[in-house]
């Protein structure tokens, strides 16, 4: 009985090996960022925002005085403790699509050869300093022209990862042949701001500002003309709308009070003809995209986004979810499977019915015994990531199934 039992447990490790190569490819979609750009004048949403949505805020803007030093606004803490709180990473967005030319002056002047070297300290000291995870260059327009723009990403990338830190950054496709080869193989990942096609700048030539093409069309650009892994690319999309009133005026309008103005605008994107956004279908159209080329999404910006159900960040986390669980059907109304962004193990159970259900790790560990009833979530936050056997047991129906965390 023994030699037996043992065989079973051996077999079991050889069937884990047997699997290994897809479980590989299943911790690739684990890390799927949905990233939002949280401006200094959106403190006061703080309260109302739920962290568990994200995998990255991008605090924006923070930039240098003359003595190089990072300025910000607000108490960064206000966003770090909770959103570290629910594993969400945090980082300093420096540049912005609005610098002023004082504030070009202070770059042009830091990264300098000679002033270099004590700026990128600077940046580091302000990120350890606040507890934050890494740096976003949101460097835009002119910000690119400054000289030594490449020099100083490549050695703030260096100097980054040598205390655990990541480093990522906005870009548009007219500007990219300002960023060579080596400075976009130092970032971390980069997102494509996919928007504004036309704008307030351009009001005689009204029209979608972020159509879908514009995805495909940027991503197209970075992917395949300048070689940047799919998966180190996030999709921007625009949570604000362009209503062109005439050849001279375009007003800028948040999605919320595009919804609230007109009910049931967010499953279009245009009203009167003349109002032109992203609802919430062309979101999801564009989530689906990134997650099946790309490697997460990214949104400008937070404070702009709706509530409750007409919520842009909503529709984005619950397709998100809808991709990346796997499924695993125990009876044709009974399943369990892993939520991977709040991982959660998730049992529901169509009837009242109560199960019993036993977990084990890759190497036979028994991770859980317990008995629960027809809806159960399990927190899974201090498992290792790893292959797991769940063995399911409802009204004397067995099944086994494996899962990734």
């Amino acid at each position: 009985m023994k030699i037996k039992l043992l065989k079973l447990k051996y077999s079991y490790l050889f069937a884990f090996a047997m699997i290994f190569t897809v479980a590989e490819g299943l911790y690739a979609q684990r890390n799927f960022k949905i990233i939002g750009y949280l401006p200094t004048y959106c403190w006061s949403y703080i309260p109302t925002l739920d962290f568990g949505k994200v995998t990255h805020v991008n605090l924006s803007f923070a930039n240098p005085n003359a003595n190089g030093n990072l300025v910000y606004s607000q108490k960064i803490s206000d966003v770090v403790v909770p959103a570290h709180k629910k594993n969400t990473k945090v980082f300093i967005s420096i540049g912005g699509g609005s610098v002023t030319s004082t504030v070009l002056a202070y770059y042009t002047n830091r990264l300098k050869p000679e002033n270099r070297d004590a700026f990128v300290k600077n940046l580091i000291t302000f990120v350890i300093d606040n507890n934050l995870d890494g740096i976003d260059v949101d460097f835009e327009n002119d910000a690119l022209l400054v000289p030594y723009y490449n020099e100083f990403v490549v050695q703030l990338s260096t100097e980054l990862h040598k205390v655990g830190k990541e480093i990522s950054a906005a870009v548009a496709r007219w500007s990219g042949d300002r960023i060579n080869k080596s400075t976009l193989d130092s970032f971390d990942w980069i997102s494509l701001m996919c928007y504004d096609v036309t704008a307030p700048w351009r009001p005689e030539t009204p029209g979608p500002h972020a159509p879908m093409s514009k995805v495909t069309s940027d991503f197209a650009y970075w992917n395949s003309t300048r070689q940047v892994d799919g998966k180190k690319i996030t999709i921007g999309v625009p949570f604000y709308g362009y209503e062109f009133v005439n050849p001279t005026t375009v007003n800028e309008l948040t999605f919320n009070e595009i919804v609230t103005l007109y009910p049931g605008s967010e499953y279009t994107d245009v009203v009167n003809g003349n109002l032109y956004y992203n609802g919430i279908p062309t979101i999801t159209q564009k989530t689906e995209f990134a997650f099946q080329n790309a490697g997460g999404i990214m949104f400008w910006q937070w404070g702009q986004d709706a509530t409750g159900s007409k919520s842009l960040l909503t529709a984005i986390y619950n397709k998100t979810i809808s991709l990346k669980t796997d499924i695993k059907q125990v009876t044709l109304t009974d399943k369990i499977y892993i939520n991977q962004i709040t991982h959660h193990l998730i049992i529901e159970l169509l009837q009242s019915d109560v199960c019993t259900i036993e977990i084990y790790s890759i190497f036979s560990t028994k991770m859980l015994s317990n008995v629960f009833q027809s809806h159960s979530e399990i927190c899974t936050d201090n498992w290792q990531r790893g292959l797991y056997v769940v063995k399911l047991n409802v009204n004397e129906r067995t099944q086994v199934v494996k899962i990734i965390i």
